[in-house]
Formats: C-alpha cells, structure tokens, sequence
C-alpha cells in the first residue's frame, strides 16, 4: 500500500521539464523500496519513465526522488543533508524521518496508511508540489517538527 502512496507522491509534483526519467534512489535497500519498484516498472509519469536505484550518497542529488524505508537512522542524516534544498522528493516511514528534514512520511494509523508533511522541507527543495497533496496530508507541519 506505501507504494501506491509513493507513485501517488510522484504524480502530485510537477517536475522540471529537463528531466527526462524520474529516477527514485534509495541509499539502502528496504521493503518500500522493493515494492515501489515493482509497482513502478514500466510506469510513466508526465510521459517520463519511473526507475528505482540503489544510489550512493554522493549520487542521490542526482535523484528525483529519495525513498529511506524503516528506520534507517544511520544513513536518515547522511542522506537528507545530501538532498536538503534540492529538488529532490523525500519519502520515509518514520516521525524522525520528518524531524530530521523529510518531506512526507507514511505512517501506519489504525491499520491504514497515512502521511504527514514537512512543508519547510518542501519549500527549500523548490519542488512544485500539489496542494491538493498536501490537503490530504494527515497533518503538514510548518516547521518540520512533528
């Protein structure tokens, strides 16, 4: 289901017309990884083909979209500050993920997925993101603080 959620995330940003595939890295692999690449391959999205990566550090600002599944906190800070004021899409699963300096996390409430957002986050990407996204955000924290 989190990886409905991250095509859905995907679909919601307008991305910069020079990007011609929407590459999703991950610094480690994880399970929202592997799912989101199943469910990714051979998608389109804004007529761009979607691929999954392992990526290095020092190659996600390279990416469109960076995915840390679990509670990688080891690589959260390494890999956030890699992105931060990029334009790069971050999605994680954890409350620290969005402390840190995420952008969207999903969280498992009562057996249903939801995700918060950190708008900070999102503005210092320069990402054009939906708003109609962020209105279903369970909660859209100003300052990126849960």
């Amino acid at each position: 289901m989190k990886a409905a959620f991250v095509l859905n995330f995907i679909r919601f940003v307008n991305w910069p017309s020079t990007q011609r595939e929407l590459i999703v890295c991950q610094p480690e692999e994880s399970e929202l990884g592997q799912a989101a690449g199943k469910m990714m391959a051979n998608k389109l999205v804004s007529g761009r083909p979607v691929k999954l990566l392992t990526a290095t550090l020092d190659s996600l600002p390279a990416c469109s979209v960076l995915l840390i599944g679990g509670d990688h906190t080891r690589k959260l800070t390494q890999a956030l500050a890699a992105v931060d004021g990029k334009p790069v899409l971050t999605v994680g699963e954890s409350s620290a993920f969005l402390a840190g300096g995420g952008m969207l996390a999903l969280l498992v409430e009562d057996r249903r997925v939801v995700f918060e957002a950190n708008v900070a986050a999102i503005r210092r990407s320069g990402l054009d993101i939906s708003s109609n996204l962020l209105q279903l955000a369970r909660k859209a924290h100003a300052g990126g603080q849960p």
